[in-house]
């Protein structure tokens, strides 16, 4: 069975669209989309400094808020 990676995991409803995020191998990022709900909430990220794009579920997903404020 996959098993979520460690470390502290927020619950989806705190990403919002325009939030900047943070993830140990890509670097900070702005959510430009979120869609699903429960385990297939997903949120794609656009990644400063490169400009990609990766698309994370976010039950199972690194990312973390860097701004709780918005």
């Amino acid at each position: 069975l996959e098993q979520p990676r460690a470390g502290a995991h927020y619950p989806p409803h705190v990403f919002r669209k325009g939030m900047i995020v943070e993830h140990p191998d890509y670097g900070s990022g702005t959510i430009i989309a979120l869609a699903g709900s429960g385990k297939k909430h997903m949120a794609t990220v656009e990644f400063f400094g490169t400009g990609e794009e990766h698309t994370f579920r976010l039950a199972f997903s690194p990312l973390s808020p860097t701004d709780t404020e918005m």
